[in-house]
């Protein structure tokens, strides 16, 4: 095919005619594949959206300092590091962060205080995932349970820390079958000196909700 790869165009293809359909099939691999790509589409038209209008209400100075999209090598160490590699792996980032991800790779470092959400600077994927390694780290050497290898979530943090507090993303593990778990993708504010203590608050049950909220 002369499309780009499993891209939007082959999504627009394959709901053309029955030709198409046929013929794309056996190229995206599986249905499933072909479903995460249409949600990950939808995602991403949702938060162009509300990063536009989010947009019109940021200030000049917040505005000028926001990235552009992230590069495709540190998005690859995100999802390598929700693989797991020595640990189990977790359910990957959700399509909504992803997508944010590529609209703006957070923003420049101005100062303390001077950040898009209540002084707090969004962190770019590489920070998150730095950020997020360390925590569990962090989880390894704390937890007094020699069993407990991985903690039941993992989160992520956002947005750089402000004093005690900072805002992450929790993902549940791959493995788990808890229905008592928190719900997936919630966004929590947390303190970055004990990440996995309860949260101090949850600010939304997604990504989507705490663009709408800010």
């Amino acid at each position: 095919s002369y499309l780009p790869p499993r891209s939007d165009d082959w999504l627009s293809s394959d709901a053309v005619c029955r030709g198409w359909r046929e013929a794309l099939s056996p190229l995206w691999g599986s249905p499933r594949i072909r479903r995460d790509v249409a949600l990950y589409a939808d995602a991403r038209r949702r938060i162009e959206s509300k990063w536009k209008k989010l947009e019109g209400f940021l200030g000049t100075e917040i505005k000028s300092a926001l990235n552009g999209p992230a590069t495709a090598e540190d998005m690859e160490m995100l999802m390598l590091m929700l693989r797991g590699g020595d640990a189990l792996p977790f359910v990957r980032m959700p399509h909504a962060i992803v997508a944010s991800f590529g609209v703006h790779d957070g923003e420049r470092d101005r100062g303390s205080g001077r950040g898009m959400y209540l002084g707090a600077r969004l962190l770019t994927a590489r920070e998150a995932t730095d950020a997020a390694k360390r925590w569990r780290r962090k989880w390894r050497r704390d937890d007094d349970d020699a069993e407990a290898q991985e903690p039941r979530v993992l989160r992520v943090p956002l947005f750089a820390a402000t004093g005690a507090r900072q805002v992450a993303v929790e993902l549940r593990r791959a493995d788990s079958s808890d229905d008592h778990l928190d719900p997936h993708g919630r966004i929590v504010l947390v303190s970055p000196f004990a990440p996995y203590a309860a949260p101090f608050r949850i600010l939304a049950k997604s990504w989507e909700g705490f663009l709408t909220l800010v």
